[in-house]
């Protein structure tokens, strides 16, 4: 529960830097996986980690041929992939995607925008449904 908590306040702070800049520094993304990741060693399974790994690339495969998401935005999955297992993870980028989706067609253009806010709403829904 206090993971989840510490991961919704890190999601929160890189959504309000994305918003801002349209990037998300390897600083942040760094503190994220320290603060996360490195403090919950015993209670995070050791499937955990691979399954992170492997979603980090996944994405970046991807990333590479459709050229929808940026670095930050990979290293930010990847992060919650470690966190969430792989399942899980999944589900928060299509949540997201979703978001995102709706958010371009109330807007009306397409055009770039900042991805960490919609990562940050997939997963608080994804929490609260607790589907996987």
């Amino acid at each position: 529960m206090v993971l989840k908590a510490v991961c919704l306040m890190y999601l929160l702070l890189i959504s309000v830097r994305d918003i801002k800049t349209f990037s998300i520094p390897d600083t942040m993304n760094a503190g994220f996986i320290a603060t996360t990741v490195f403090a919950n060693l015993e209670s995070l399974p050791l499937q955990n980690y691979i399954c992170g790994i492997l979603f980090y690339f996944i994405l970046i495969f991807v990333s590479q041929i459709t050229k929808g998401l940026g670095g930050g935005d990979i290293k930010l999955m990847g992060v919650l992939g470690t966190i969430l297992g792989f399942y899980s993870a999944v589900f928060t980028l299509l949540l997201a995607s979703v978001f995102g989706i709706i958010f371009l067609l109330i807007r009306g253009q397409s055009s770039k925008i900042p991805f960490a806010p919609f990562i940050t709403a997939g997963f608080a829904v994804q929490e609260i449904l607790k589907v996987f």
